[in-house]
């Protein structure tokens, strides 16, 4: 047995099913992107945040629904995340909603 009681193998499973968990019931926005900034995951908060159904977000990239205010600090941070520069970045912006209108 493994030290928290998980059947050696169990565990990335049992991480993925919380991870799952987590992800689909979180009250906050989560989208998974690619290294094209493309989003391939999405949560129905962040439908709900950016007014787009779930079908389309999954056509659309982080600069398609970014506000144009917005656009290049964000790649910076992504491209220097992405290069392991830096660990991670927090950032407040505003998206443009399918609307057109702003959050």
């Amino acid at each position: 047995m493994a030290e928290n009681n998980t059947i050696p193998g169990e565990a990335i499973p049992l991480q993925e099913e919380l991870f799952k968990k987590i992800f689909d019931s979180s009250p906050l926005g989560i989208a998974l992107v690619t290294k094209e900034l493309r989003f391939f995951s999405v949560n129905s908060a962040w439908e709900i945040m950016t007014g787009y159904p779930k079908r389309e977000l999954l056509s659309l990239t982080v600069k398609d629904i970014t506000h144009p205010d917005h656009i290049s600090v964000d790649l910076e941070n992504i491209r220097m995340l992405m290069e392991e520069k830096i660990p991670v970045y927090h950032t407040e912006k505003r998206y443009t909603r399918k609307s057109g209108s702003t959050r």
